[in-house]
């Protein structure tokens, strides 16, 4: 048994119906193009759901998992997510822009061309995403960990690298403010390419 098992298994129709959605489960749900703003999620858990370009902006939620999920070219814009687990999601496009994270996890998410600007994360990290081209401009944060993610060509402009760890990470190319390097954390063998980015040339 699970933590889960007691919770009610409900439409998200249903679950509309009060701007509070607590203590429930949602499955195998397909929404497209939805727009709502400022509905408060607690103890909810979304199973094998499809929201596609839906504007969920301002969304409160706290202790909700979305597990094998696709939320492509949504936009969830301002939301705070308190212990909330993405597993095995489809973010694709995806905004997160301005969002407040705490305690929150992605694992095993196909996330391209995320957006996290502005956002702001407090103990929270990425592990095992693909996340390439994702935006995380202007982000800021306490330390963010990136487990065996794949990060090539997203970008960090504006953003202090200081108390990031990219040393168990991929990339080729990442988009980086120059001002901002100083403390975060590479591998030895990205040491060539973070001075590649930086304009220095290395010669044998």
């Amino acid at each position: 048994m699970t933590q889960y098992d007691e919770y009610e298994e409900v439409a998200f129709s249903d679950a509309l119906k009060n701007e509070e959605i607590m203590d429930c489960i949602i499955r195998h749900e397909v929404v497209d193009e939805e727009n709502l703003e400022k509905y408060s999620l607690s103890n909810v858990v979304f199973e094998h759901c499809v929201f596609q370009a839906c504007d969920f902006a301002k969304f409160d939620l706290s202790d909700v998992v979305f597990k094998h999920c696709d939320l492509s070219n949504s936009r969830w814009e301002g939301g705070y997510f308190y212990r909330t687990n993405f597993v095995n999601c489809k973010l694709v496009g995806t905004s997160f822009a301005e969002g407040r994270f705490h305690d929150t996890s992605f694992t095993q998410c196909f996330a391209n061309y995320a957006v996290f600007a502005e956002a702001t994360f407090t103990q929270s990290k990425f592990s095992h995403c693909t996340m390439q081209g994702t935006d995380f401009y202007h982000m800021r944060h306490n330390g963010l960990p990136w487990e065996s993610c794949d990060l090539n060509e997203a970008s960090f402009e504006e953003t202090a690298l200081k108390g990031l760890d990219f040393s168990q990470s991929m990339f080729e190319v990442l988009h980086i403010d120059l001002k901002q390097v100083q403390g975060c954390k590479i591998a030895p063998a990205q040491a060539v390419l973070f001075a590649m980015m930086l304009g220095i040339e290395i010669r044998d």
